[in-house]
C-alpha cells in the first residue's frame, strides 16, 4: 500500500522542573456520610503540574513504565508532559511536547517504553517514557484520528482518511504502524462505489463514512485478528454500522460486512474470543471468529459515550435516561442484568481493580467508586483544590495501579492543577 506519511526530523524537547510533591496536610482524616459513602480521605500524595491557571493538556489513556506514570502539564502555557513516580509523587522529568497550546493526546498507545502521542493533529509522535526524547514525528495534517489508536506488540492501529480512495468523497481507512519507527501502510477502507456520488455532502468534511475503529486480537495460536468496525451514511447522514473480522497475520478476511441494529456507541470490546458492544438501544455480543450473534438486550434510552468495560465475566455500563444515569452490571455469558444503580456519568471511561469500578464524570467531577459485585456507592470523593479554586475539580479521568505484596492498589487523578494519588478501596 502506498505510504503518504512524511517523516520529520526527530524534535529534541527539553527543560526539567523540580519536584513539587507533598504529603497530605491539615486534611481531616475521613470523612463518611449517613449511608457509608466515603467524601473525603488522605491522599498519598499531591504534585503540582503547572504554573499556569488550569492545565489545558490530558493523556488519554494513561501511560504507565516501571511505576512511573505520564500527566499532562503546563508551563507559561505551553502544552507539557511531566513523568511522576507513582510511589511518591516525585517528578522525574517534565518537557514541552507540542507546538500549540492546551493540545490533548486524546489516544495513546504504548509498547514496553515507548508511547505514541498526538497533539490534536499538531503533532503525532513516538517517544521515550524514561527520557522524553522524541523519536519520531509525523505530519498527520488532520488524517489521523488519534482517538481511535490501540495496537498489539510494536504494531499500532489507528483510523483515518484513506490515501487511495478517489476525491470528490472522503472515505476514512484502517492503517498499521510501527511504534518504534513511525512508518505507516494503509489495509483497508470499505468501497461504497459510485453510491457514494450521491451522498458525500450529507455529512461534514465531504465524508461518506469509513471506518471507525480497529480492534486487535491475539489469539491462542498467536495470530492477530482485526475486528474493522465501519460506517456508511450511503443512506442519509445517520448511516448505518457493520463490522468485519480480518486475520492480519494472514492478510485475509475471516468474514465481512456483519450489520449492526444500531449505530455504535463508543469502542467494540473483544474478550476471550466474543465481541461485545454497546450500540445506541441495543448492548449485544458475538463470536469472534464466526460472526453469529449470541444475544442481545435491547436499552432504547442509549449509553454513555464514555464506554464499557468488561472484567470477571461481567460487563459495566452507564445507561442515560434522559437527565439520569444508570450504571449497571450484565452476565456475559447471556446478557442478563445482575444490577443497576442510579449514578452520575458523562463522557467518562471506566476503570475496575480488585472488584472495584472507578470513574470521575462530568457531571460532578468528583472521584466515585462502586462495588462491583452489588453496585453500593463507596467513593464519591472531591478535589482536594476545589475548595479554594472553584475550577480544580477532577478532570474526567482516573487511573488504577495494582499494588505490590498484597497491598491495596492506587487511583490516581489530576485536579488541572495537580496530581493526586489515594490508597484504592481495596
Amino acid at each position: 500500500m502506498k505510504n503518504i506519511i512524511n517523516l520529520f526530523a526527530t524534535v529534541s524537547i527539553f527543560g526539567f522542573l523540580s519536584c513539587s510533591c507533598e504529603k497530605q496536610e491539615n486534611e481531616p482524616s475521613i470523612i463518611i456520610d449517613k449511608d457509608g459513602v466515603v467524601l473525603k480521605q488522605p491522599y498519598l500524595w499531591k504534585t503540582s503540574l503547572t504554573n499556569t491557571p488550569y492545565i489545558g493538556t490530558f493523556v488519554y489513556p494513561s501511560l504507565i513504565w516501571n511505576d512511573k506514570m505520564i500527566f499532562g502539564a503546563e508551563t507559561n502555557n505551553t502544552s507539557e508532559l511531566a513523568l511522576l513516580n507513582i510511589e511518591t509523587g516525585e517528578k522525574v522529568w517534565q518537557k514541552p511536547y507540542a507546538p500549540k497550546e492546551n493540545a490533548a493526546m486524546s489516544g495513546s498507545y504504548q509498547y514496553n517504553n515507548i508511547a505514541i502521542i498526538d497533539a490534536e493533529n499538531a503533532l503525532f509522535s513516538g517517544f521515550n517514557i524514561e527520557t522524553g526524547e522524541i523519536l519520531w514525528s509525523l505530519n498527520p495534517e488532520g488524517w489521523f484520528w488519534s482517538f481511535t489508536i490501540s495496537g498489539i506488540d510494536n504494531t499500532f492501529f489507528i483510523c483515518g482518511a484513506s490515501a487511495i480512495n478517489p476525491k470528490p468523497y472522503e472515505i476514512s481507512a484502517a492503517w498499521f504502524g510501527n511504534i518504534e519507527t513511525g512508518e505507516a501502510h494503509e489495509i483497508w477502507y470499505p468501497d461504497f462505489g459510485t453510491q457514494a456520488d450521491t451522498c458525500y455532502n450529507v455529512v461534514n468534511y465531504n465524508r461518506a463514512g469509513g471506518v471507525e475503529r480497529v480492534i486487535p486480537y491475539k489469539s491462542v495460536s498467536g495470530e492477530v485478528f482485526l475486528v474493522i468496525y465501519y460506517r456508511s451514511v450511503i443512506h442519509g447522514p445517520r448511516g448505518e454500522d457493520y463490522f468485519s473480522l480480518y486475520n492480519f497475520t494472514k492478510k485475509e478476511f475471516v468474514y465481512q460486512d456483519i450489520k449492526l441494529s444500531w449505530l455504535c456507541s463508543g469502542s467494540p470490546i473483544v474478550k476471550n474470543d466474543k465481541l461485545f458492544f454497546t450500540l445506541y438501544g441495543e448492548i449485544c455480543c458475538y463470536d469472534l471468529y464466526s460472526g453469529v450473534k449470541l444475544w442481545g438486550k435491547l436499552y432504547p434510552s442509549g449509553f454513555s459515550n464514555g464506554g464499557f468495560i468488561v472484567e470477571e465475566g461481567k460487563l459495566y455500563a452507564m445507561e442515560d435516561i434522559a437527565s439520569d444515569d444508570y450504571l449497571m452490571c450484565l452476565d456475559v455469558n447471556n446478557g442478563n442484568q445482575l444490577w443497576k444503580t442510579p449514578s452520575k456519568q458523562l463522557d467518562a471511561p471506566i476503570r475496575y481493580l480488585n472488584g472495584v469500578i472507578y470513574f470521575v464524570p462530568l457531571s460532578d467531577a468528583k472521584l466515585h467508586a462502586y462495588e462491583a459485585s452489588t453496585g453500593k456507592e463507596l467513593w464519591r470523593i472531591e478535589s482536594p483544590d476545589y475548595a479554594h479554586d472553584s475550577g480544580a475539580f477532577f478532570k474526567p479521568e482516573c487511573t488504577v495501579v495494582p499494588g505490590k505484596n498484597g497491598e491495596k492498589g492506587k487511583v490516581i487523578v489530576s485536579s488541572y492543577l495537580n496530581g493526586f494519588c489515594y490508597e484504592a478501596a481495596r
